[in-house]
């Protein structure tokens, strides 16, 4: 009977605590460790592929001039237009903009990559220049602005 009474009074015990498990060990680097180059195929940023910079570049004032020219003297299409042209190549705007701030031997550089470009650069030019859209819109906010986000007038 003694007997039953000590396993009856340890079977009313608390059990023991139960542990939590411990967190699995986290495996850092250590702090001295170096981030893994970039792959060798990595493009470079645009403004340091001068080239490929100027090839963009014609093919954006070939469709600014072509944004201009189908708006005919349509302001708000005109706007429209712009405006896209402006976002298919904010790359190019960009890029242009950290060339020409970062120095003179950037910017003829920059001129160089542009040269076999420059009959075609100068015939779309001039077409921007001339559409109508810019001569009936003058003044016009809303295309003042979209030519603002294209770096203003070729």
């Amino acid at each position: 009977m003694r007997r039953a009474l000590v396993l009856a009074l340890a079977a009313c015990g608390h059990a023991a605590p139960v542990q939590p498990p411990a967190p699995p060990p986290v495996h850092a680097p250590p702090p001295d460790a170096a981030l893994p180059p970039p792959p060798p195929d990595a493009p470079l940023a645009l403004e340091d592929d001068l080239p490929r910079l100027a090839s963009r570049a014609l093919h954006m004032y070939q469709d600014w001039q072509k944004a201009l020219v189908d708006a005919g003297t349509d302001c708000a299409a005109a706007a429209r237009n712009v405006n896209a042209v402006a976002d298919t190549y904010a790359d190019v705007i960009a890029a242009n903009t950290r060339v020409l701030h970062a120095g003179h031997d950037r910017i003829v550089a920059l001129k160089h990559a542009l040269e076999p470009y420059d009959q075609q650069m100068s015939t779309a030019a001039e077409a921007i220049v001339h559409a109508k859209a810019i001569a009936s819109c003058q003044g016009d906010p809303e295309l003042g602005k979209a030519l603002d986000r294209m770096g203003s007038s070729p």
